[in-house]
């Protein structure tokens, strides 16, 4: 069972993009027009704001790195180790960030351009899964992040109702890779999208585009491909 998102336990940075956007948005939308201000894309600082229909891609990625918290960021968190981890990544680019532990987070909303995907910035929502994956399955070592049953299950319901958050704002991207933008060839990783992704995209008929690039990128390998 997913843990599902936490919301109120943290700040109003956290809405779920179906919902109105937070007030920061709102001042960052009016700061805009008000001194038409020449913001560099994707700045972390100041974020563009787009329109949603704007959006047509879903780029999914790796973090390439397992998110954990150590003693002060959980005391700084007031002794709440989960609110402590959701806080590691509030400032990261992503637009969902889905947690090792079945926690999903909606870190940026949907109308804020940030620079998750290079190429992919202006007209994609970036999705990110906890944790390091090998590019192919035959590569995995101990090194890298264990996809349990358990795990696959919750990040297949995660991804799911996603979807359908989306869906509700009136988006249907089409699902590609952070490698088809850069050169980061194992972003997100065969495992992810055989037992997550492709799955989730066959049930939910979301369409995925293995052949666009853009930038460094390349197409999908033969061995991401089977499983299409």
């Amino acid at each position: 069972m997913s843990h599902g998102t936490v919301l109120e336990s943290i700040r109003y940075a956290y809405v779920r993009a179906m919902e109105p956007p937070p007030p920061e948005l709102e001042r960052d939308r009016a700061y805009y027009i008000q001194h038409d201000h020449p913001w560099k894309r994707g700045s972390r600082r100041r974020p563009l704001i787009r329109e949603l229909d704007t959006i047509r891609y879903l780029c999914v990625h790796q973090a390439a790195v397992r998110v954990g918290t150590n003693a002060r960021q959980i005391k700084r968190a007031g002794g709440d180790a989960r609110k402590a981890l959701h806080a590691r990544i509030l400032k990261w680019p992503y637009h969902t960030y889905f947690f090792a532990n079945g926690d999903t987070v909606d870190n940026n909303p949907a109308g804020r351009d940030t620079q998750h995907g290079g190429p992919w910035n202006g007209d994609g929502y970036g999705v990110c899964f906890d944790g390091h994956f090998p590019r192919f399955a035959e590569q995995r070592t101990d090194k890298h992040t264990k996809l349990t049953p358990e795990r696959v299950a919750d990040w297949r319901e995660d991804f799911g109702d996603m979807v359908i958050r989306l869906r509700g704002l009136g988006l249907n991207p089409i699902i590609v890779t952070h490698s088809q933008s850069s050169r980061k060839a194992a972003d997100p990783g065969e495992e992810l999208l055989r037992d997550v992704v492709c799955p989730v995209a066959r049930e939910m008929n979301v369409v995925i585009n293995p052949d666009v690039t853009r930038g460094k990128g390349r197409g999908w390998p033969e061995q991401w491909r089977r499983h299409l």
